[in-house]
């Protein structure tokens, strides 16, 4: 599958520092392999909307962030990353 990003998504990870956000494209490449399967994918809801998240780093970590995706047309659409305390509440689509 091929990964795209959202404008928002970019943005995102260009507030990030240049160590974080390789990261973050480090484990969002994973989903070319593994999908919707990779252990860390869960489906969640945003808004009323069913979305997938994928856990980027551990808790209390420099890397403790949420990529939230969707599966368009058999392509990965990343749509927005966050760090974990900012919780989903700050998303909208």
């Amino acid at each position: 599958m091929e990964v795209s990003y959202l404008d928002r998504a970019e943005e995102d990870l260009g507030a990030f520092d240049v160590k974080v956000e390789e990261e973050i494209r480090e484990k969002i490449d994973e989903l070319r392999q593994k999908g919707t399967g990779h252990e860390d994918v869960k489906l969640i809801r945003v808004e009323g909307r069913p979305v997938f998240r994928i856990e980027i780093g551990e808790r209390n970590q420099t890397v403790d962030h949420r990529a939230v995706f969707d599966i368009v047309n058999a392509e990965i659409l990343v749509l927005a990353v966050i760090h974990r305390d900012e919780g989903y509440n700050v998303l909208s689509f």
